[in-house]
């Protein structure tokens, strides 16, 4: 169930590496929160409700009544897909969430981007690409995200990916739009395989023929790397690949919502935010850089179809 009659529902999508301890915290939370509130708080997340299922649900919703009142999410299919966002969130029946002044500090470009498209930023993360310090090579150090895509390195790199399939498409979308077509292939050829973290993080530092010399993950994989690894973070100057937590409030809820949603900005999940590698929007400076996805072209041609078809295209240069 994806709501519960009498209850103010919020549907959760947290990235994985957080979400044992997110459940954990968050439920305890609603148990007292409940006893109190003259409107309780049904989260579906809770109650069995996979990532999976809740994106196929924003996917799949023709009407308000379809979803929950709130939602907190990491970007995805779900709220950035195209019947979501033109049924949903660019008819105001659902708005970008955020408090007064907790946008402040962020970077103009980044501030700009999350107004224009709508993206209610609570917290941000970012891929990131780690050295395996045992693997030896001749190639130098990358001092860019795009130098990864140069031939120098071909067989170098992994990616973190579901299934086999790459889970961030905006490194390759830096890749095609500075270098096309010849670039993308060229990256293609230097990945030696798409493997979930933790399959990564395994062989990191070891014997295993599995290890790759450059590893590209999500910030809050990167955290639960054993300390004693022989692993170095590349710190590039144009930051991080973006990875936004974002919240979305339906248009009714304006005056219901801002209790039943305080959890989300108090010291329990700011805690484990921080411990998953995630910087609350309102701790942002002026000075933090981030790499963005093309946002403007991939809502406009639509997120799910572009994103696809690049990972597509992707795959058919990977080498087997």
């Amino acid at each position: 169930m994806a709501y519960k009659d009498g209850h103010l529902s919020i549907l959760c999508i947290i990235p994985c590496p957080l979400r044992p301890r997110f459940n954990r915290i968050f439920e305890e939370h609603l148990e007292s929160y409940n006893r109190r509130a003259s409107l309780p708080v049904y989260c579906p997340s809770l109650e069995g409700m996979s990532c999976d299922d809740a994106e196929e649900l924003l996917e799949g919703a023709h009407t308000r009544e379809d979803l929950p009142e709130l939602i907190v999410a990491t970007a995805g299919h779900g709220t950035f897909g195209r019947n979501f966002r033109s049924r949903f969130v660019d008819t105001g029946l659902y708005e970008p969430y955020r408090p007064e002044g907790f946008h402040d500090s962020l970077p103009t470009a980044l501030k700009s981007a999350m107004e224009r498209h709508k993206i209610g930023l609570l917290a941000a993360s970012g891929w990131c690409c780690l050295l395996d310090q045992s693997v030896e090579s001749d190639a130098p150090l990358p001092g860019s995200w795009l130098d990864l895509a140069d031939s120098c390195y071909a067989g170098e790199i992994c990616l973190h990916g579901c299934d086999e399939t790459v889970s961030n498409t905006a490194l390759l979308y830096r890749i095609l739009q500075a270098r096309g077509e010849a670039g993308l292939e060229q990256f293609a050829r230097n990945v030696t395989g798409v493997r979930h973290f933790s399959r990564i993080i395994k062989v990191m530092d070891s014997s295993s023929p599995e290890r790759s010399r450059f590893n590209i993950m999500p910030g809050a994989a990167a955290t639960q790397i054993p300390r004693h690894k022989r692993v170095a973070l590349l710190d590039f100057a144009e930051g991080p690949l973006f990875a936004p937590l974002q919240v979305l409030a339906a248009r009714e809820t304006e005056g219901t919502r801002e209790e039943a949603l305080s959890f989300f900005y108090g010291d329990d999940f700011r805690g484990l935010m921080h411990l998953g590698g995630y910087i609350m929007a309102d701790r942002i400076s002026p000075e933090d850089a981030f790499v963005l996805p093309d946002y403007d072209h991939l809502f406009s041609e639509g997120y799910q179809e572009e994103t696809e078809e690049l990972k597509r295209r992707f795959a058919g240069y990977l080498v087997s």
